[in-house]
């Protein structure tokens, strides 16, 4: 088979060095179009937006990462930052966790995003959150209206609940949210 190759090689150097050369040209288009996407990659440390829930109306809206939860939505009521999970085979997407600081965590994670210096820096204040007490300032919820410390021991059993298909797989959070 090599020897095939070879003296096909040999006997076609322009048309090999031609079909080279489109490989490389189709390699560098994909590579600018990715540089140039506004999606988010699995590679990107850049979110374009979140994704919010006005806990009023139930309509979600995507703000700049840098907001810390809670916050007022368009329409000035409370809003938290809302996880979107997708079972396997399924096009639904829904909330399946909700996120919100308590006013003491909210306040202290904006001191850190100040202390990075970078007003768009908040999820690397969440990636550096190990040097604050997450349990003592983060909230999580299933339902948008029970709130549980992180490390309650209730919460795990309801995000398994929550994020359970029908089928009985759990349910993947969607990407770039």
């Amino acid at each position: 088979m090599f020897t095939a190759l070879k003296d096909f090689i040999q006997h076609n150097p322009t048309l090999v060095k031609a079909a080279l050369i489109l490989l490389i040209f189709i390699a560098a288009i994909f590579i600018v179009a990715q540089m140039f996407s506004s999606e988010p990659t699995a590679t990107s440390n850049k979110i374009a937006g979140v994704w919010f829930v006005d806990l009023t109306t139930g309509q979600t809206f995507k703000v700049e990462p840098s907001n810390v939860p809670p916050i007022a939505s368009p329409q000035g009521n409370p809003a938290v930052r809302a996880y979107h999970y997708q079972c396997a085979g399924s096009d639904e997407k829904f909330i399946g966790l909700y996120e919100k600081y308590t006013d003491a965590g909210k306040k202290q994670m904006e001191e850190l995003r100040e202390k990075l210096n970078n007003p768009d820096s908040l999820e690397e204040a969440y990636a550096m959150g190990s040097v604050l007490d997450e349990e003592k300032i983060k909230r999580l919820s299933v339902d948008g209206e029970t709130w549980y410390s992180i490390d309650d021991p209730e919460l795990e059993a309801l995000i398994t609940e929550k994020l359970t298909c029908p089928d009985g797989s759990i349910a993947q959070r969607v990407p770039g949210n």
